[in-house]
């Protein structure tokens, strides 16, 4: 990292990426405060030259709020996360596997937070028409497999879960 920024400056965008791969690194073996401090300079870095609704910088901040998920900062995490699909759901098409990867991401904070009802979590989606439309995401943990299956139930005339 010390080579790319000396050869290309702290914020020329390879040199930013190698910092968003250091951050990988770090949330992969555990180090997990590492992970968030470099994960807030990408998110900064890409929000102030690539623009928020940009898809690298919205990818950067999934990995933020993954990073603040396994320190255990949940609030911060959840926060995030909705901010993401929230933003995903304005920029992507529908069926982009990014929008349903923040589903699925948000879905798994929700189960692991222990709030109530955090099995089961109501968001809203772009619908064909360009109308939204809203789902319940049910996160089912497989524990013999250790996989995670999310369904999706269409939110029109079904009663709010306590959340």
């Amino acid at each position: 990292m010390a080579l790319k920024k000396r050869i290309f400056g702290a914020d020329h965008l390879s040199t930013i990426d190698t910092v968003s791969d250091l951050a990988t690194y770090y949330c992969e073996t555990g180090r997990y405060e590492e992970a968030v401090t470099l994960g807030e300079k990408v998110v900064n870095f890409r929000q102030q030259f690539l623009g928020r609704d940009h898809p690298d910088t919205l990818g950067a901040m999934s990995n933020l709020s993954l990073y603040y998920h396994k320190a255990g900062r949940t609030e911060e995490a959840l926060a995030l996360g909705k901010q993401v699909l929230s933003l995903r759901s304005r920029v992507l098409d529908q069926d982009h596997p990014d929008l349903w990867a923040s589903v699925l991401q948000l879905a798994q904070f929700h189960r692991d937070s222990g709030h109530p009802g955090g099995k089961v979590m109501k968001i809203t989606v772009p619908g064909e028409d360009g109308e939204t439309r809203e789902l319940f995401a049910v996160l089912h943990k497989d524990e013999d497999q250790d996989t995670d299956t999310l369904l999706l139930i269409p939110g029109e005339g079904i009663e709010d879960p306590e959340m």
